[in-house]
């Protein structure tokens, strides 16, 4: 007779962690377009970030109180938890570090280059922003209608 699984529920931590990892796979898929592959890699950090500040917040809150309750279903506690969860995380991160780096090349072959947000801030300083200035500064009966009609 087999022996029978504790449970045959998986700790939910660790279940997000398994679905953020399909996720990160379409972003290495070949078949899906660019375009979309981006997207997952999008994705998957921002489901990272809600991870850690909403998920591992919630557990590292319970290790503060040190009562160490565990969970319902799966009888882990808040630390065991933890444990478990960041060598998965390291794991998933760095296969997205490598991901990423293989579109942001896809993308230099499409044509497309990354934006260096300090160059462009300093353009706009000196060549945008100065004419718009210059645009908001006329008189506003020049640039707009007066909003009712003016009789003579």
């Amino acid at each position: 007779m087999e022996k029978k699984p504790e449970s045959i529920f998986i700790n939910r931590e660790l279940s997000w962690l398994d679905f953020d990892s399909r996720v990160l796979a379409l972003a290495k898929e070949k078949t899906v377009p660019l375009g979309e592959r981006i997207k997952f890699a999008a994705i998957f950090g921002s489901n990272m970030d809600e991870f850690f500040m909403v998920r591992v917040g919630s557990l590292y809150d319970q290790t503060l109180l040190k009562n160490n309750k565990t969970d319902n279903v799966t009888h882990m506690t808040a630390a065991e938890q933890i444990a478990a969860i960041t060598p998965r995380v390291a794991e998933l991160q760095a296969k997205c570090d490598k991901y990423f780096q293989h579109l942001v090349s896809a993308l230099a072959q499409e044509g497309y280059k990354k934006v260096d947000f300090a160059k462009a801030a300093g353009a706009f300083l000196e060549n945008l922003l100065p004419a718009r200035a210059a645009a908001a500064a006329q008189p506003a009966d020049r640039r707009f209608p007066p909003p009712v009609p003016v009789f003579e």
